[in-house]
């Protein structure tokens, strides 16, 4: 009995030996996977900054040789009705040829002013400086918008989440009508648009193609954000609390309205004002101010060690 006892504990150490040996061999495995697949990852933000950034060497190079045909087809007109002036068979294909040099300089100068509108923009709207996305990160309550996708809704939060490589995935979440309304999930991937600027950001359609979404303000413990786009369409305000101070919000339309955006398009957004409040990067803001104040309180009445004062 007291042998098969023992071969009996003998087996149990094996096996549990075994599963130690199974079960540190799939940890590191994962953890193999997950940094192959960060690497990918990261490879791949690379290649669409880069894209990014040759697409706008494109668009200022066609701004240019727009600019530059323009001005060609202006000298060309001029010097051909001095040509062919007095010659009424010469002056009849001139015309014609005329109107068909007009209606393709007429469509480049379109494309010509609406590039340079969205350049124009894009310099004059001021943004958030010195974005940290980690304290971004978090849920927000959407407090007010402008008109777009989502019509007649309530209770719109945003929950962000940064990635290593410094993009964001976002979960919105709303209900239909009104805060007892169904309720939907949609999940988006933002990116950084300018890798020198944070505070430019952009929802990705696909690879380095995307929406402008800028961070145009933000409080002093990332308390509200306000983001918007260069094209003065779209805007929203949101809060990390379903209620918002009403002299604040006025604050911000005054400077937003300074901005260029007509924010009498503004729609608020209904919340239920007792909605749990997570403790975000704000709060935790303050925390770390009053910890820093007590500190200095303390340092500055019992000195910078105060328990070895008095031979303690």
């Amino acid at each position: 009995m007291f042998e098969t006892q023992s071969q009996f504990g003998q087996l149990l150490k094996r096996f549990e030996t075994l599963q130690n040996r199974f079960f540190h061999g799939l940890e590191t495995e994962i953890d193999h996977q997950q940094h192959h697949v960060n690497q990918a990852r990261q490879q791949l933000m690379g290649q669409a900054r880069q894209q990014s950034r040759r697409l706008n060497r494109f668009t200022d190079r066609l701004i240019q040789r727009l600019d530059q045909r323009k001005t060609g087809l202006t000298t060309g007109l001029t010097k051909r009705s001095q040509r062919h002036q007095g010659n009424p068979l010469a002056q009849t294909a001139g015309v014609g040829l005329a109107v068909g040099l007009l209606a393709v300089g007429g469509i480049s100068y379109v494309v010509y002013q609406s590039l340079q509108k969205q350049k124009e923009a894009r310099k004059t709207l001021k943004s958030a400086r010195g974005v940290d996305l980690n304290r971004f990160a978090g849920k927000w309550f959407e407090i007010a918008r402008f008109p777009g996708k989502h019509q007649d809704i309530a209770g719109m939060t945003l929950t962000y989440t940064v990635n290593q490589d410094n993009s964001l995935d976002v979960v919105c979440t709303y209900r239909e009508h009104d805060i007892n309304g169904p309720e939907h999930t949609e999940r988006k991937h933002i990116i950084v648009g300018e890798p020198n600027d944070r505070s430019h950001l952009k929802k990705q359609l696909f690879g380095p193609l995307g929406t402008d979404y800028w961070i145009l303000e933000l409080g002093k413990n990332y308390e509200y954000a306000v983001l918007g786009t260069p094209s003065r369409k779209h805007l929203w305000i949101l809060s990390r609390t379903p209620k918002f101070d009403e002299a604040r919000y006025e604050e911000i339309l005054d400077r937003m309205l300074e901005q260029g955006f007509e924010i009498g398009n503004l729609v608020k957004v209904k919340h239920d004002e007792h909605a749990a409040v997570p403790l975000s990067s704000h709060l935790q803001g303050l925390l770390e101010q009053k910890q820093q104040y007590f500190k200095k309180e303390q340092s500055k009445h019992l000195g910078p060690n105060p328990d070895k004062r008095d031979g303690i």
